[in-house]
């Protein structure tokens, strides 16, 4: 299970980022909204990586769909960085998807070294 609070900033400060795993569920809801909440006043790009996220339900997404809309409101660039495709699939079932949209990266393994 991941640190919620584990941050990696690269040396030039350009972007935070967030490395979730495990479930998501309601019992994390609380300290998550927390942690990104606090990330709304940085202007620099938030990159959450999910790749070893392993589910999500449905009030986490609720409380992510919050904080993308209010990341268009304050203006604050955000990235979901290698969503499973499990993870994809639950915001497409709740008609989600195009709320992600424009939020989502995906990387082959070995694609950064080329």
């Amino acid at each position: 299970m991941m640190n919620a609070e584990e941050n990696v900033q690269d040396a030039d400060r350009q972007a935070v980022e967030l490395v979730w795993s495990g479930g998501m569920d309601i019992r994390r809801v609380g300290e998550y909204y927390q942690i990104l909440n606090a990330q709304l006043a940085d202007p620099q790009l938030l990159i959450i990586q999910c790749a070893a996220v392993e589910r999500m339900d449905t009030a986490f997404i609720q409380m992510l769909v919050v904080f993308v809309n209010a990341c268009k409101k304050h203006g604050k660039p955000l990235l979901f960085r290698n969503l499973s495709e499990q993870v994809q699939d639950a915001w497409a079932l709740l008609g989600l998807a195009d709320v992600l949209e424009f939020h989502i990266m995906q990387e082959q393994v070995g694609e950064l070294d080329s």
